[in-house]
């Protein structure tokens, strides 16, 4: 069994998750690629999906990632891992949404619907009201939705939270995704008329699946960071590892990891990297105290579910924080020791993030 460092498995990890930038081309299909390499990105903002693709390739823009969702459509935004909001790759589909149902349908279960008045009969009825709308006038914004909802008698009002519960449980059901913006909103489509026909796969392939593409941008890992990246239950995210004939056991300080067989663990140390806010590098396992310093892990994670953009060094460790003003064009850096970071790779990665959000 190989015997492999702290720093060696950050080193890897941080390689497999695209942070040595290996994407180099430009325009949608460069950030098909980022998001297929790390099986989605977590898109809870517009600019989370945006920076974690400028991380990982050096010649996308920010309206590349707009043209591969609105123009392409290779790529959609949607809850999917852990119930929240992603961006996949639309190829992914088939296999990813197998694998992750009984994920979504313990999800449903805990979701607050009853406070809100949405019994399973009311969900089902909104479900085919949202259908008929979004297929009929879609794409639709929250507004509009709600609208319709209260119109149809489905809600007590047009605002509120019932109506994205309506909105997101259609989702998780896998019937509407995220649309074109409107005027700087948001809007909604029917899935089936905005992706087209998505395939299905059987489940034990599902799950193998599901197994090597983590693994392949997280690894080494755990069954149990494959839970908590997925949101599968720890027997499903175990028996997703026993799917796989690829499999090594590697020994490290932290306990038994598995990893791909041939993937590479002399990983040298890398460029700094800017890695934006709810970035995926930070999400991939079960605790992140191999890379974020618990001595400073509340200036990046402090709670309430927000994950801040950071400075990850060339161990693959976090270093810092930073901060972006878009109108100002203006990268902040926060080092967590004092003083100021140095070098010129740094400065390249502050001038990266200008470039790529053409300004």
């Amino acid at each position: 069994m190989d015997v492999l460092t702290d720093d060696q498995v950050r080193r890897t990890r941080a390689a497999a998750n695209g942070l040595d930038r290996p994407f180099t081309g430009a325009g949608p299909d460069a950030v098909t690629d980022v998001v297929r390499r790390v099986a989605g990105v977590q898109a809870q903002t517009w600019t989370a999906a945006a920076l974690a693709v400028r991380a990982r390739s050096t010649a996308t823009v920010w309206s590349d990632v707009d043209q591969a969702r609105v123009a392409d459509r290779s790529v959609v935004r949607g809850w999917y891992q852990r119930g929240t909001l992603h961006l996949v790759a639309v190829d992914d589909l088939p296999w990813l949404l197998v694998a992750l149902r009984p994920a979504v349908e313990a999800l449903l279960r805990r979701q607050r619907f009853a406070e809100l008045g949405l019994d399973g009969e009311t969900r089902a009825a909104g479900r085919k009201r949202l259908l008929s709308e979004l297929s009929g006038r879609g794409p639709l914004t929250r507004a509009e939705i709600g609208t319709s909802l209260a119109a149809a008698g489905l809600l007590a009002a047009s605002t509120g939270q019932a109506v994205i519960h309506l909105i997101r449980d259609a989702a998780l059901h896998q019937e509407v995704c995220y649309g074109p913006d409107r005027d700087g909103k948001e809007t909604w489509v029917a899935a089936a008329d905005w992706l087209g026909p998505v395939g299905t796969t059987g489940r034990e392939t599902a799950l193998a699946e599901l197994a090597g593409r983590y693994l392949a941008a997280y690894g080494p890992a755990t069954a149990e960071d494959l839970a908590a990246w997925s949101g599968l239950p720890k027997p499903e995210a175990r028996e997703a590892f026993t799917l796989r004939r690829d499999l090594v056991e590697v020994s490290t300080p932290g306990g038994p990891m598995a990893m791909l067989a041939g993937q590479e663990t002399e990983v040298r140390p890398g460029e700094p990297r800017l890695i934006g806010e709810y970035d995926t590098y930070l999400l991939g396992h079960a605790g992140r105290g191999l890379v974020l310093d618990e001595r400073f892990r509340r200036r990046i994670h402090p709670g309430g579910g927000l994950l801040r953009p950071a400075v990850v060094g060339p161990d693959g460790r976090v270093a810092g924080g930073w901060r972006f003003d878009r109108r100002r064009g203006a990268v902040d850096l926060e080092p967590f020791t004092g003083g100021a970071f140095t070098g010129g790779a740094l400065d390249a990665e502050v001038a990266d993030v200008t470039r790529f959000c053409e300004l």
